[in-house]
């Protein structure tokens, strides 16, 4: 792995284990956490014959979305503006596609003393430098040069941050939101928003500022933002336990939830973010589950109690008040009890998206993604469930900001496919609201390149259009394309 995407060696995981797994079926499932990190899924096959024509064989040829042919925006050894090349590790760093036709991205930069940013491309010659840094990354300590961009708390941009959990967010406006690191400023980290509108970067809160819970702001992880330009984001106080989920709205920041604040129903928020990550200049950032907000001001974030009724669930907090949307014990649309639940997305319609691990039988567990509100669920995609001629063998944690989930329902999903005769084939595929699955990409297509589609990263997004972002290794390519970031219009 590239040198700029941080050692993260001490990942803290502060939610209680999971259970003992059962034994382990022949031909393993996994879970992607982030980035690289995958686990053993606890899931066992049905005790139903699969039959792979549950969704229909996909024609040699067969465009399933029926759009056109995906396009390359962004790729390996590219020419960036104002020096060296595009270095975007596009399989281990997903984009965001807030605006139409348009990704946002993390990308190195080789060749330049400038060597790292958050870009943004509508096609390869529309590649746009929005913010540069130097030296040795987020975290690593190595501020570079000061060869930086300005930052609005002084001094310039250094490090960046690169990596599933540290995609920029973005809006259907351009706008965008990111974590960086700052050489020679008034705080050394913070989280930016860059208005597209005017151009220029603010701060939305850094490290040092004073927090709306009371005392100061010891660490700022990554958020969600919406059409507006309101923020949600994950940041603890003094102590690395106290975690804190904050509204930035209209340039205030507000108090959503917090470690220790009454929860819907009794007891009290023991987590309402459980992940952080270690830096060798010794700094943490708290990085998940992220909040997510819509355009409607409603924030959908994963709370675990201690002292209620409720054990851990999804919560969507909207003008102060707060529910639980869903909650472990509750019946799945599959059957079965969820158990745990992770980051939920929350569109326009009030529908949210989610991963869980749930329990088919009070002694067996699988996983699947899940949509839909109160009293109106559907499944997503679960382990064993029929893909084109193949099986579900493969899912990923639900991670925001990069907003799977598009306003009318539909949901995009990477899964990787045991096919007839056990080959594992990777894929990006769309569950229709209506129930349809169709698959957008898979490993092997050709890639608009030359050569075909590799190994993909596992956080796709989809916009309101309905473009889904393909972000892969692309084996074969010309001009030295190691990778690429890619969209299915």
């Amino acid at each position: 792995m590239n040198a700029l995407i941080p050692a993260l060696a001490a990942c803290v995981l502060f939610a209680p284990s999971l259970p003992a797994a059962p034994p382990q079926h022949p031909a393993r499932t996994r879970v992607r956490v982030r980035d690289a990190l995958t686990r053993d899924a606890l899931a066992l096959p049905p005790t139903q014959a699969f039959s792979a024509q549950a969704t229909g064989p996909v024609p040699p040829g067969h465009n399933p979305l029926n759009r056109p042919a995906i396009a390359a925006l962004a790729r390996h050894n590219q020419a960036v503006p104002g020096g060296g090349t595009l270095n975007p590790v596009a399989f281990a760093n997903p984009t965001t596609t807030g605006e139409v036709g348009r990704i946002a991205f993390y990308s190195q930069v080789s060749g330049a003393a400038r060597n790292q940013g958050i870009f943004t491309a509508t096609s390869p010659s529309d590649l746009a430098p929005i913010v540069l840094g130097c030296g040795g990354g987020g975290g690593s300590g190595n501020p570079g040069t000061g060869c930086g961009d300005p930052s609005p708390v002084g001094g310039t941009f250094s490090g960046f941050f690169g990596g599933t959990v540290f995609a920029p967010a973005s809006n259907p406006a351009g706008d965008l939101l990111f974590v960086a690191d700052v050489d020679g400023g008034s705080s050394p980290r913070g989280l930016f928003f860059y208005r597209a509108a005017t151009g220029t970067i603010l701060k939305v809160a850094a490290v040092g500022d004073a927090s709306p819970a009371g005392g100061t702001l010891g660490a700022i992880g990554p958020g969600s933002m919406n059409a507006q330009g309101d923020v949600a984001f994950l940041a603890t106080g003094a102590s690395p336990n106290d975690h804190q989920i904050l509204l930035w709205q209209g340039g205030v920041l507000s108090l959503v939830a917090r470690d220790g604040d009454p929860a819907p129903g009794g007891g009290v928020y023991q987590y309402v973010g459980s992940e952080s990550f270690g830096f060798t200049d010794g700094t943490s950032i708290p990085i998940g589950p992220l909040p997510d907000l819509n355009n409607l001001g409603q924030i959908a974030f994963r709370g675990i109690v201690s002292g209620g009724p409720v054990e851990r669930g999804i919560v969507v907090w909207e003008s102060g008040v707060s529910q639980w949307y869903v909650v472990a014990g509750d019946t799945t649309p599959v059957g079965g009890t969820y158990f745990d639940l992770q980051a939920a997305m929350i569109n326009d319609s009030g529908e949210i998206a989610f991963f869980a691990d749930f329990k088919p039988t009070p002694t067996t567990f699988s996983a699947g993604w899940f949509v839909g509100s109160p009293g109106n669920w559907r499944n997503g995609l679960c382990f064993f469930d029929p893909v084109g001629a193949g099986q579900c063998f493969g899912l990923a944690f639900s991670r925001n900001p990069m907003e799977p989930l598009s306003n009318n329902g539909d949901l995009v999903l990477w899964t990787d496919v045991q096919m007839p005769g056990g080959a594992m084939v990777e894929h990006l595929v769309v569950r229709r609201s209506n129930g349809q699955l169709e698959i957008a990409a898979k490993r092997g297509d050709p890639s608009p390149l030359g050569g075909t589609v590799g190994t993909m990263d596992a956080w796709p997004a989809m916009n309101q259009a309905g473009s889904v972002t393909l972000n892969a290794a692309t084996p074969g390519a010309a001009g030295g394309a190691l990778s690429a970031h890619m969209l299915r219009l």
